[in-house]
C-alpha cells in the first residue's frame, strides 16, 4: 500500500522536475554566447605591408595574405614560442627574423633565397624602389651587455634585394650624448643615400654599386 503511494508521488514529481532542468538547460544556452569561429584571429596582427599583399604572425607562424583575404602559409617556427619576424623588401622578397632558423630572405612561399647574420636590436628598411634595404643594428660586447649600458658596436649595412650582396658598411661606439635608442634609419628611392635620423641631426651615407 505504502509502496503504491510512493509510486503515485514520483510519477506526479517526475515530470515536473524533468521540465525545470530542461528549462534551466536552455536558460544557460542562452547566456552563453556561441563561441567565437574568428576568435583566434584576435591573437594575430599584420607585421609588415607592401601595396596589396601584407604578413600576419599568429604566435610562432607567418602567413602571406592578400587585401582579398587569400591566405597561405609562409613560416612556421620550431620552437612553439619561438620569435618570428618579417618585413618586406619589395613584392617578392621578404626578410625574416626566427628564433630556429635565424635571418634570412624568401621568396613569397617561404623558400629561403639567402642567408644573413643575425643582428642585434637591429631596425630594417627597404628604399622605395625595392632594390635595395637597409640594417642599423645596436649592438653590444659582452662587457657593455652586462657591465653597461651603453652601445659599443652600432652598424649601419646595405644590401642589394636581389642577392643580399653587401653594398656598405659602417662600425662605430655610441657617443656620451648619442641617444641610440632615438636614432632611425632611412633610404633615399633609388637606395643611394642612406641617413641616419638622430637628436642631433641627420647624417647622410653614400652607398655604391648598381642600383
Amino acid at each position: 500500500m505504502l509502496g503504491s503511494k510512493v509510486m503515485a508521488i514520483v510519477a506526479r514529481i517526475l515530470p515536473v522536475a524533468v521540465v525545470l532542468a530542461t528549462s534551466a538547460v536552455a536558460q544557460q544556452h542562452e547566456r552563453t554566447p556561441p563561441p567565437d569561429i574568428n576568435a583566434v584571429r584576435k591573437t594575430e596582427r599584420v607585421v609588415t605591408r607592401w601595396e596589396d599583399l601584407s604578413v600576419v604572425r599568429s604566435d610562432n607562424q607567418l602567413f602571406l595574405q592578400s587585401s582579398s583575404g587569400g591566405r597561405t602559409h609562409l613560416y612556421t617556427d620550431k620552437k612553439e614560442r619561438g620569435f618570428v619576424a618579417a618585413t618586406f623588401l619589395d613584392k617578392t622578397h621578404i626578410y625574416l627574423e626566427t628564433s630556429s632558423h635565424g635571418v634570412f630572405v624568401s621568396d613569397l612561399g617561404g623558400a629561403v633565397l639567402y642567408k644573413l647574420p643575425r643582428f642585434k636590436y637591429a631596425d630594417v628598411v627597404p628604399n622605395r624602389l625595392g632594390t635595395r634595404f637597409a640594417v642599423f643594428e645596436r649592438g653590444r660586447s659582452a662587457w657593455h651587455e652586462f657591465g653597461q649600458e651603453s652601445y659599443d658596436r652600432l652598424r649601419l649595412l646595405a644590401y642589394s634585394t636581389a642577392d643580399g650582396k653587401r653594398l656598405f658598411e659602417r662600425k662605430w661606439s655610441q657617443a656620451v650624448n648619442e641617444n641610440v635608442e632615438k636614432e632611425n634609419i632611412e633610404l633615399s628611392d633609388d637606395g643611394q643615400t642612406l641617413f641616419l635620423h638622430g637628436q642631433s641631426g641627420t647624417q647622410t651615407f653614400s652607398v655604391p654599386g648598381p642600383h
